[in-house]
């Protein structure tokens, strides 16, 4: 039997299985462990139509290789399966050259911990269906590679560094990934004069470097896309977040010279105000719109969550809403509620499709009403 060291174990399981929340339908993952004692060990997940089977791998007949990598600088590379040291090499293989980059389509990770290293090899697919973004057909090209490689790897030793937050720095990670792989931002089409917004960017950066002693900048296109904010409050949330998540993905580095992406900035969706129905006399104004809020923000939450590709669980929702919320909180809610949710949901027949079609929670409520109408 293989000895495995249990000091970094619950973090070999979480990122295990979370790539595949991360990047939908990967086809494999595989984590190999390599300790200082000459200890190996490893297991992977292989993708069976909807579900993932988990097996564990014997490393005897390359634990040499493994040996050998654990000897190398934490970090990342991309691969062809002709290089991993677990596949079997045909014979006369042909060398690759500068003109196969699209063929290196294995991620490698390298990270370092107390008693060795562990590897993570994770197989993407030559279009971009892995991310999320199944209407994209294009490899992706060097760059892109690049910059992804470098945030997944910052991801993963950001977690292995720090056991705290974990579940928002998952959340946080997914959306920015998908929307760096997806490259769809809003058109640039500028409602904050550029001059202006310079100066207040730099002002507030300034400010961060004071408190942190880390010197971030925006890219010019991640400048450019933050001037697309509706208004001020929208654009200084947005970039509040976009540095929270800079200097997260660069905890630890040494270097403090950060850099803000594009895909960092996230603009939060307003509310919708095309519906005004007259609230009844006979409940008070103020408990039905909190109410009418609270429907907003579930339905806002469940669109994230659609666009990931994610099921729209009471935890996975609430998470994802603006101010988070745990499961039990949304279906006390719901319940204490109920008499406002269903007459707004009678009056807007339209409005909140998604949760009404997919959220459980809510869907057992109106269910219960109808079973209540039926009998009476």
């Amino acid at each position: 039997m293989i000895h495995i060291p249990k000091i970094p174990c619950s973090i070999r399981e979480q990122l295990l299985r979370s790539w595949p929340d991360i990047f939908p339908g990967i086809d494999r993952i595989v984590a190999l462990y390599a300790n200082k004692n000459g200890e190996t060990g490893g297991e992977e997940l292989v993708r069976q139509g909807q579900k993932y089977i988990h097996r564990d791998l014997l490393t005897k007949a390359f634990d040499k290789r493994l040996a050998e990598l654990a000897g190398e600088q934490p970090g990342y590379v991309w691969l062809t399966r002709d290089l991993l040291p677990f596949e079997a090499h045909p014979a006369g293989q042909r060398q690759l050259d500068i003109f196969s980059e699209e063929q290196h389509l294995v991620m490698q990770l390298r990270m370092k911990h107390g008693v060795g290293m562990d590897f993570y090899y994770l197989f993407f697919r030559e279009d971009q269906s892995n991310f999320g973004v199944s209407r994209l057909q294009g490899p992706l090209d060097t760059a892109r590679k690049a910059l992804l490689g470098s945030l997944v790897y910052r991801f993963a030793r950001l977690l292995y560094q720090s056991s705290e937050e974990q579940k928002v720095y998952l959340q946080q990670f997914t959306n920015v990934t998908k929307r760096l792989i997806e490259g769809q931002l809003r058109p640039s089409l500028n409602t904050i004069p550029p001059q202006w917004l310079k100066q207040w960017t730099d002002d507030y950066l300034n400010e961060v470097y004071e408190q942190t002693g880390a010197n971030i900048r925006l890219t010019p296109a991640a400048l450019d896309y933050l001037s697309t904010a509706e208004d001020y409050n929208n654009a200084k949330e947005g970039l509040e977040q976009a540095t929270q998540f800079a200097l997260m993905m660069s905890a630890g580095e040494m270097e403090r010279d950060i850099v803000i992406e594009a895909a960092y900035i996230i603009f939060k969706p307003k509310p919708d105000t095309g519906s005004t129905v007259a609230t009844p006399t006979h409940l008070p104004a103020g408990r039905m719109e909190r109410t009418r809020l609270f429907l907003d923000r579930l339905e806002r939450a469940a669109s994230i969550l659609s666009d990931m590709g994610e099921d729209l669980t009471s935890s996975s929702v609430g998470q994802t809403m603006e101010r988070p919320i745990s499961a039990p909180a949304i279906t006390d809610a719901l319940r204490k509620n109920k008499r406002r949710v269903l007459l707004l949901l009678e009056q807007n027949p339209t409005q909140w499709g998604l949760i009404r079609q997919y959220f459980r929670p809510l869907i057992n409520i109106v269910d219960k009403e109808k079973a209540v109408r039926q009998i009476s």
